[in-house]
């Protein structure tokens, strides 16, 4: 089990040169990284990638949309990278900007609080393990502390 659930912490707990000359399957969402594919490729291995699901923005209640352009979220959580992604495309460039200015986000890992901090969010939390418990953890923490 890999100490952390990243690519990289995949990399780190694999035995990558022994992989030299043996096919690889990887399942994935259709828009993802390539460090895993690349790296195993580098190291030898016939890697085949094979999207498994892709991911789709939601059709969003107007009156909730409405709510948090008015600036009623003082956080915003995202449990990865395409959350961001999707949740940008909901509102025009000068309500998102107005958002990003008075909104925090909490991130369930590095590469989804990076992908955040480039749309323009100010990240607040981010999990330490890169899981959902691990992000309950984060903003439990970070609620406490913010209560004194």
């Amino acid at each position: 089990v890999p100490a952390e659930f990243v690519a990289e912490g995949l990399l780190a707990a694999l035995d990558v040169d022994g992989l030299r000359g043996r096919r690889v399957l990887i399942p994935r969402a259709e828009v993802a990284r390539e460090v895993l594919p690349d790296t195993l490729r580098a190291a030898g291995a016939e890697v085949d990638v094979v999207s498994a699901y892709r991911t789709v923005g939601p059709a969003v209640d107007p009156a909730v949309r409405a709510r948090v352009a008015a600036g009623e979220a003082d956080l915003i959580t995202f449990t990865a990278s395409s959350t961001v992604t999707h949740f940008c495309r909901l509102f025009d460039a000068p309500t998102l900007a107005a958002l990003q200015a008075r909104t925090q986000a909490a991130c369930i890992g590095p590469i989804t609080a990076e992908t955040a901090r480039q749309a323009g969010f100010r990240v607040a939390v981010e999990a330490e393990r890169y899981t959902m418990g691990g992000l309950v953890d984060a903003l439990a923490a970070w609620g406490a502390a913010a209560a004194g």
